[in-house]
């Protein structure tokens, strides 16, 4: 990131285990006629934007992507200085 001349701001953790297990379950239906793995898959997704962290804490599921915020330190001095 350094060589970027990016600055990490946060480094999180996306896709636990029921987004994993959706997905799954999504690409599986997806080779049927009509979408129905959309059908299927799309009314559980809140639940699992609800359930997703602490049942893979609980379950001690490895996350599947890390996500991180960063910002370019020369957009930081321009802003400072009153510039954009």
């Amino acid at each position: 990131m350094d060589q970027a001349g990016l600055v990490i701001d946060e480094v999180s953790y996306c896709s636990g285990l029921m987004s994993q297990k959706l997905t799954w379950l999504h690409r599986r239906l997806g080779i049927l006629p009509l979408h129905l793995g959309w059908f299927v898959t799309l009314p559980l997704r809140p639940l699992a934007i609800l359930i997703d962290r602490p049942v893979t804490a609980m379950m001690r599921w490895p996350h599947s992507s890390i996500c991180v915020e960063a910002y370019k330190r020369r957009w930081l001095e321009n802003v400072s200085e009153g510039r954009q």
